[in-house]
């Protein structure tokens, strides 16, 4: 059997079909192409300007690109349904160029997952530094602040207790040293304290955001490349 035989076996009969289920067809396609124009824009707006080796920026981008995901994954389906039926002159070589887009985004979301989560870590990093370095300041403040009243005079001690409006009353001035030295004390326990649930906050929201995108990449990777064996028909026509 030739060549021009077997491809003249495979051509489809579409006499079945009437010209509603045809139209309808043709609705569900410009709608598809449609969205994958609106993702192209997206995709581009998103990606502008780049800004490649920020770990923030990279982080950030991923995550907009996984969350809109949907959007073209639809759009391609739309694209393909209905196999060869109706298509206009030229649509099957774009269908072709389609077909191998969804090879290749799915080794890109699967390439950015180690990205992803290398910048992770880094953002981790990033966050414990700034954290700290802004714990360290704060305490150090609050031991000078230490030192200026272990080192203070009865009328200076008066006047900062007047100028944070606290009656001294009939305390002697060792016993207002002790006093304002357990509230410096306080005071550095709550900057710890604080530090601490900043840092662990911000490193809950970083993993939360990292595990959902980069799972969300393998679920959008597997998709696609379903989409490029699935559509092997129309590289093969």
């Amino acid at each position: 059997m030739t060549k021009s035989e077997i491809n003249s076996d495979r051509k489809p009969d579409f006499s079945h079909l009437d010209t509603s289920e045809i139209a309808a067809l043709g609705i569900v396609r410009a709608v598809g192409y449609g969205l994958i124009i609106l993702t192209i824009l997206d995709w581009v707006s998103i990606l502008t300007p780049l800004n490649v080796m920020n770990p923030v920026w990279e982080f950030q981008t991923f995550g907009q690109i996984v969350e809109r995901v949907p959007v073209p994954l639809i759009g391609l389906a739309m694209a393909f349904w209905g196999g060869f039926i109706n298509r206009r002159r030229g649509e099957i070589g774009f269908l072709k160029l389609l077909s191998l887009l969804t090879l290749f985004l799915a080794l890109v979301f699967y390439l950015l997952i180690p990205l992803t989560i290398t910048n992770t870590m880094r953002l981790d990093k990033q966050n414990t530094t700034q954290i700290d370095n802004a714990l360290k300041q704060q305490i150090a403040q609050a031991e000078n602040f230490e030192q200026k009243i272990d080192q203070a005079n009865s009328e200076q001690i008066n006047q900062l207790l007047r100028a944070q409006g606290i009656n001294p009353g009939d305390k002697s001035l060792p016993q207002i040293k002790d006093e304002l030295r357990s509230r410096v004390f306080q005071s550095k326990e709550q900057i710890k304290n604080q530090a601490q649930f900043t840092r662990n906050s911000r490193r809950m929201n970083l993993l939360k955001s990292s595990i959902k995108w980069n799972v969300g990449a393998v679920v959008a990777g597997t998709l696609f490349m379903y989409l490029w064996r699935a559509t092997a028909w129309v590289r093969e026509g």
